[in-house]
């Protein structure tokens, strides 16, 4: 079974760093969850990847569950790693609602066949730097001085302001 060593880098920030390691069996969905859990992202924001060239230009997009301005939009959901990168070197760009201000870019960075069977596959292997700073909040939350209860995930809506 192949083994992707897949590179993110936050354009913006280049001391924020992660490398991790899937199986080519799994999803996007999978690669979405990793980084988003990472990068301790909201995971019910709206998500996308992009097929680009090397000059980091959006191709397709890689949906993870809705709709596409690109007429041949690939399925996130379903559609393994290894069916969309067949190949090294193949450029990725990462959009997640939540870090909307990065330009978060994924580089393939090499193929194996060797499977760690101790190993849980999507796995972080490197984690350099972050993009909240060392709070460990997303970045939402410490920009704007508000705590995680006072979203509302659903409307999308910020409650009453905090109490000083």
């Amino acid at each position: 079974m192949s083994i992707y060593t897949i590179g993110v880098y936050v354009d913006e920030l280049e001391d924020v760093v992660r490398e991790i390691e899937i199986k080519g069996t799994q999803t996007f969905n999978d690669l979405h969850v990793a980084i988003a859990n990472t990068f301790k992202l909201n995971l019910k924001m709206q998500a996308s990847f992009f097929v680009s060239n090397s000059r980091w230009q959006k191709l397709n997009e890689i949906t993870l569950g809705h709709s596409s301005v690109f007429e041949n939009a690939i399925n996130g959901l379903k559609d393994t790693i290894e069916s969309v990168i067949p190949g090294t070197a193949k450029h990725l760009v990462y959009f997640n609602e939540d870090a909307a201000e990065y330009s978060i870019l994924i580089l393939l960075e090499k193929v194996t066949d060797k499977e760690n069977p101790g190993k849980t596959y999507p796995v972080v292997v490197n984690a350099k730097g972050s993009l909240s700073g060392s709070s460990g909040e997303s970045f939402f939350v410490s920009d704007f001085g508000i705590s995680e209860g006072d979203l509302d995930t659903e409307g999308m809506e910020i409650g009453e302001a905090p109490s000083e």
